[in-house]
């Protein structure tokens, strides 16, 4: 039998059936089903399995290209209820896939033992696709899909469960595409880039829930993730940009995700290595601390826009180091979000909100609240000199301040009076050359402001 293609051309038709496959779930199929695919035309063709439950014993081989192992065309997420179900019970790998391009799997679906090996193993095989599997593990061991030097694979309504990496692009996979993919209880989702570097892969609607790490980033290049939603209920993190001993992920980027920390998760991003990571548009509840937790050691071009937090005490990063751009988001209803429950930044000790910059040899700025509420400051800790000083409270702004008055000062020492002015730091009972001087006697001036001008002191009376 034969299927017609696209361009014209006909595909062979193979029926496992035909070679002696029984899918009765007690027999033994894998020779059977080994026939079928051995009797593929070099140039390829479709092997078909109708519906029932194979019993497969050891490793399968595809070893010709456009090979497609189709299923009756039904996807089932409960495994009693799908069509078509291949039950392997021998050891290491399910599929070996030898052939070089264009291997096609549908709507299957594999249980796998508790061992480490793969279910769909390919090695430099460009463009494949997989699309309406559904994949169960045991014991989160093994791999569901495993692509090593290959390109130009797509993954469609793919359901992992149980396994140690679901899918494991390992190097040059380009051009590569996740969508409407779940992945679920594995040790890590998607890993990318662990032997090589992996260049370009599009990640949409994905549903990845109670995973250690849901994406790990290795040596990985020109990443997207967008549109998905991330669960987790321990302390992990839904995106790990990692990197690896010689390689840092460059042009990374996340936008429109929604991530629900469990209430037990810090963060739901860690930057341990990258140059170039882009969030947008994110809303997450329920983490601990926050969006990102930034390990900074090695990371830049960090831009961070229009991210919510619902978590009380919730914050969007750690640490701004290698951050470039950072605007707040907001949320419906409950208008901008306040920066202190949003930034939980670099702190010199104290528990409250503030940026730190600590350059080494030179000084540390503090920017930030200080233990009243209202209080607000820029502070030089190095010569314990306040630069800029707001009390809203007892309604005071104070510029290049030592000790602050009350209401209004510039450039002040260490006078300490109580006073509603104070200009260059001495009141009007000081007698100082170049400052407010006493007022001589009664029904003359109270003081003079003195005034250089030129090099000449010029004296204004005040009363």
């Amino acid at each position: 039998m034969t299927i017609q293609r696209g361009s014209g051309q006909r595909l062979p038709f193979v029926d496992v059936r035909d070679f002696g496959a029984t899918g009765d779930g007690a027999t033994d199929d894998t020779s059977f089903i080994q026939a079928a695919l051995d009797a593929v035309p070099a140039n390829g063709g479709i092997v078909y399995f109708p519906n029932g439950t194979y019993k497969v014993t050891s490793v399968l081989t595809v070893s010709k290209p456009c090979t497609r192992l189709l299923g009756p065309g039904r996807r089932q997420r409960i495994a009693t209820l799908a069509p078509v179900i291949i039950n392997y019970t021998g050891t290491g790998n399910v599929i070996n896939i030898t052939g070089n391009q264009g291997f096609v799997c549908e709507f299957l679906h594999f249980n796998y033992p508790a061992q480490s090996g793969t279910v769909i193993n390919a090695s430099n095989v460009a463009s494949g696709f997989v699309r309406g599997c559904h994949f169960v593990g045991t014991s989160k061991n093994g791999k569901a899909i495993d692509i090593n030097d290959g390109s130009g694979w797509s993954f469609y309504d793919v359901d992992i469960e149980y396994f140690d990496i679901g899918i494991d692009l390992q190097q040059n996979n380009g051009d590569s595409l996740l969508s409407n993919v779940s992945v679920s209880l594995c040790n890590t989702g998607t890993r990318i880039g662990k032997l090589g570097s992996t260049v370009g892969v599009a990640m949409y609607g994905l549903d990845y829930e109670l995973n250690a790490i849901g994406i790990d980033l290795l040596n990985a290049h020109s990443i997207h993730i967008g549109g998905s939603y991330f669960e987790q209920d321990t302390n992990s993190f839904i995106l790990r940009c990692s990197g690896d001993a010689g390689s840092v992920p460059t042009n990374i980027s996340m936008c429109g995700c929604y991530g629900n920390g469990g209430g037990v998760s810090e963060y739901m991003i860690q930057l341990l290595k990258v140059n170039g990571f882009s969030i947008s548009n994110m809303l997450t509840v329920n983490y601990t601390m926050g969006l990102i937790r930034n390990d900074h050691t090695n990371v830049s071009g960090v831009s961070i826009e229009g991210c919510d937090n619902i978590v009380p005490s919730g914050a969007q990063i750690n640490d701004l180091t290698g951050v470039v751009s950072y605007k707040l988001g907001s949320l419906s209803g409950f208008g901008p979000v306040k920066p202190e429950t949003l930034v939980h930044l670099k702190t010199d000790g104290s528990s409250l909100p503030r940026i730190t910059y600590d350059v080494t040899g030179v000084r540390k700025w503090i920017l930030g609240a200080d233990s009243s509420p209202d209080k607000f400051f820029l502070y030089d800790s190095t010569s314990s000199v306040y630069a800029f000083h707001v009390l809203g409270s007892s309604g005071y702004v104070g510029f290049g301040e030592g000790t602050p008055g009350n209401r209004v000062v510039i450039g002040a020492n260490s006078d300490t009076t109580n006073i509603n002015a104070r200009i260059n730091g001495k009141t009007s009972t000081g007698s100082s050359a170049g400052t407010l001087t006493n007022a001589p006697s009664a029904g003359n001036p109270v003081g003079y402001l003195s005034v250089s001008i030129n090099g000449t002191e010029r004296k204004i009376p005040y009363w």
